[in-house]
């Protein structure tokens, strides 16, 4: 009888065991990363121009995101004649520029965001930029503007390395139509202080290469 009740318990015991190993719930996966938000190297080492983007998974094999950029530059000049101190002159110039690029990576392998891609993108921009001089040696003020349009397609590749870094780098084609305006004053020669404005209109194309690299957090 004492084997009878053993056995007995045994069986309860393996049955409990198993009904608890079936009611726990399975371990949970890792939850996948669908945004980033980096910042581009080279515009930032080139140019002192400070372009940051955002980037949202919508799709296995899809993303899209926008970048923004924004620069500010100040320059002062001073110029003398040698030996003769009262002539002299002296510049200020500054430099504004604001962008969007609105962007979609379509990923060739992995799982978005990480794997080989292409990008097509499309940008818009504004420069503007203020001179203003005094002095003998001043060659007067000017303003310039400059509106640009673009496009761009790129091929290249994202990692995710360790806890969340991401590092994405491309490159290809890209063309832009550009309308510059610039209007200028300055002092006629010969006259009493009359001062005369001119200004100009051009338009250019741009196409050639264009090298991307970012640096960023995924989430």
């Amino acid at each position: 009888m004492k084997h009878i009740h053993a056995l007995l318990m045994t069986v309860l015991l393996s049955m409990s065991a198993s009904a608890a190993t079936t009611d726990a719930p399975p371990p949970s996966e890792p939850r996948a990363r669908q945004t980033i938000l980096g910042i581009s190297v080279l515009p930032l080492l080139g140019n002192d121009l400070l372009e940051v983007s955002g980037e949202r998974v919508v799709g296995p094999r899809l993303s899209v995101g926008l970048a923004l950029q924004a620069g500010i530059t100040r320059q002062e000049y001073r110029s003398e004649v040698l030996g003769n101190p009262g002539i002299d002159g002296a510049s200020d110039q500054r430099e504004y520029l604001l962008g969007a690029e609105p962007m979609a990576r379509i990923f060739l392998t992995g799982t978005a965001p990480e794997g080989l891609w292409v990008s097509p993108r499309l940008g818009v921009s504004h420069r503007w930029f203020n001179s203003s001089g005094e002095g003998e040696l001043a060659f007067g003020s000017s303003d310039f503007r400059r509106w640009e349009v673009g496009g761009a397609a790129l091929l290249g590749y994202s990692t995710i390395v360790g806890r969340g870094l991401a590092i994405q780098f491309g490159a290809g084609l890209e063309g832009r139509y550009a309308t510059n305006t610039q209007k200028m004053r300055a002092v006629e020669l010969g006259t009493d202080g009359v001062v005369s404005e001119q200004a100009i209109r051009t338009h250019s194309w741009f196409v050639g290469e264009r090298v991307d690299l970012s640096v960023g957090w995924a989430f």
